[in-house]
């Protein structure tokens, strides 16, 4: 897999002029574009092209607001291979905020929305050994609520903080703000897998999501944390398999603890697809995990009906010490090395337990919490959804229920890996309206779980029921 992280340009567009600038046959050191990053920030990226001042400097942040009123076209060159037979040229696009048309020589190959959902486009049939445009427009930023408004119009699952806050200035973040890679996938691939530890059953479980013309297996390799195996299987697969599942028994696992009471042991979870002679086929998947049991637990002498707002890991009642987590930048999609560790460091030395990532910012990077895995800081993650000074009761609408399902059912089993994971927030300070109905335990990543009854003025305790259980608490019933 080779990450195209180089060699990027970006130019504004008004209307659809973008489609007569995406095409082969540009003249060269044509005006009008300037270098860009990937992954990066539209913004970020102007600022160092001397287009606009910087925007953290007194009130220059208002000379920057014509920018997400504008199309940005991100362009470079596409080497592509001459594929054997079976084979295929895939670009994943890990993230896009927000909304983005991929054109490969002026031709359009896909159309994307949301900034937390990865994506994938099939390039084959430019794969001759030549040399391509690869064109991605990010589209103008969609309408969202600044912090006085109303989140019954939101519409979107985007990061509101840039929309104007106050501890922030109005500055709509665009751009390919997580990484692009092309990947050159044979007739047997592994796309993605889900991973899971689980202490009471001392197992591990996987789910793979694999692509196959022909058959082939599962191999699964479980290491301790000082390296040694103590898993290890291979499961077949058919032809036309879509997903393959697998479990893999660990004895006495060592126990992962939050920060200041303990050690953060993680175990490694390799994956990778094999073909019939067990030759290994594409890139394998590895995540770490830990073992460790959370539970929301009601103190004693509390009364009844009292809600659970202590938290237990592995049986043992935690104090819990938080800071509040918003993005580290506005721009956050610009690079900033060392600064998450230094951020992060600074919490694990202040002895904080609990990070409750703020429901206006992100769905956290997966650099956020392998950090957090290994320093033992729990997080509270909300879904990018927030109060307003006017109205704070989220939408009801079915489109926007059906968008914010259809994200969580990619984002969650995500992340469910990460033992720092403590639990999910449908979003920050909306009102409670009722209790949550739980949904059947066995749904992960399969079919939608039963929809309830629509209910007058719930739409908060709606949008988190129809998420399955394990979705929306990862530990629920004492297992991570």
């Amino acid at each position: 897999m080779h990450t195209l992280d180089d060699g990027w340009e970006l130019r504004g567009c008004l209307g659809d002029t973008w489609r007569w600038l995406c095409g082969p046959g540009r003249p060269t050191q044509e005006p009008g574009w300037f270098p860009a990053r990937v992954p990066g920030s539209v913004l970020e990226d102007l600022r160092r092209a001397g287009q606009i001042p910087d925007p953290y400097v007194g009130t220059d942040s208002l000379l920057a607001e014509w920018v997400p009123q504008r199309a940005w076209l991100h362009r470079r060159p596409l080497d592509l291979p001459a594929l054997a037979p079976g084979e295929r040229a895939l670009l994943r696009f890990d993230g896009v905020d927000h909304e983005a048309t991929v054109l490969v020589d002026g031709q359009e190959r896909a159309h994307h929305e949301g900034m937390f959902v990865p994506f994938e486009v099939d390039v084959s049939a430019y794969a001759d050994g030549g040399s391509h445009l690869l064109a991605v427009v990010v589209h103008p930023a969609p309408p969202n609520e600044p912090q006085v408004g109303r989140t019954d119009r939101v519409r979107t699952h985007k990061a509101r903080m840039g929309y104007g806050w106050d501890f922030c200035p109005r500055l709509v973040h665009q751009g390919i703000w997580k990484p692009v890679r092309l990947e050159i996938a044979g007739p047997v691939r592994l796309r993605d897998a889900v991973v899971g530890a689980h202490l009471e059953e001392q197992c591990i479980r996987v789910e793979a999501a694999v692509e196959a013309s022909a058959p082939g297996a599962l191999h699964t390799l479980v290491q301790a944390p000082d390296g040694a195996v103590v898993a290890e299987t291979t499961v077949p697969f058919t032809a036309a398999c879509g997903q393959v599942a697998a479990v893999l028994r660990v004895d006495e696992p060592e126990l992962w603890w939050p920060n200041g009471h303990g050690d953060q042991p993680l175990y490694t979870v390799t994956l990778r697809a094999v073909d019939a002679e067990g030759r290994p086929t594409g890139e394998p998947v590895v995540r770490t995990t830990g073992f460790r049991r959370l539970r929301l637990v009601s103190n004693p002498g509390a009364p009844a009906g009292a809600l659970p707002y202590t938290i237990e890991v592995n049986g043992r009642r935690i104090y819990a010490k938080g800071w509040n987590w918003v993005p580290q930048d506005a721009l956050y999609g610009a690079a900033h090395p060392g600064r998450l560790d230094h951020l992060l460091r600074l919490a694990a030395d202040a002895h904080v337990n609990l990070l409750r990532v703020w429901g206006g910012g992100l769905i956290e990077t997966e650099e956020f919490y392998e950090r957090c895995d290994r320093l033992g800081l729990l997080v509270w993650q909300e879904f990018s959804l927030s109060s307003s000074g006017i109205a704070s009761v989220p939408a009801t609408n079915d489109a926007y229920l059906d968008l914010m399902e259809r994200e969580a059912r990619t984002i969650v089993p995500a992340l469910r890996h990460h033992p720092a994971l403590a639990l999910w927030g449908p979003g920050q300070r909306t009102p409670r309206h009722s209790h949550c109905h739980p949904a059947p335990r066995g749904h992960v990543t399969g079919d939608r779980p039963p929809r309830p009854r629509r209910r007058r003025n719930r739409p908060r305790a709606r949008m988190v029921a129809r998420l399955p259980v394990r979705a929306r608490f990862p530990q629920h019933a004492g297992e991570h």
